[in-house]
């Protein structure tokens, strides 16, 4: 659920555009977080997606509390997701 909200961030911020973002492996507004300069000057010449909404999109990675706890929400899960995998590993 959480990657489904995640991507559907990512499609409010670009509509259609989405298409061309993941051919370039980007399926989530988060992993617009690491994009560097270099990668925003880019990406408008490969895609349809504009360098301004580029920058607003990873801004908002930022500065939004929603994404904040999501990406909370994702570690406390990994972790317990971890832990019963172990425990079913330690019970063979």
């Amino acid at each position: 659920m959480i990657d489904w909200i995640l991507q559907a961030k990512l499609c409010m911020c670009f509509g259609e555009a989405v298409k061309d973002l993941r051919q370039h492996g980007i399926r989530t507004i988060i992993e617009l977080e690491p994009l560097t300069a270099e990668d925003i000057e880019e990406l408008p010449l490969q895609t349809s997606v504009t360098k301004i909404a580029l920058e607003r999109a990873q801004k908002s990675v930022k500065d939004d509390a929603d994404i904040k706890r999501l990406r909370e929400v994702g570690k406390v899960l990994g972790r317990f997701w971890r832990g019963e995998e172990e425990s079913v590993r330690s019970q063979r």
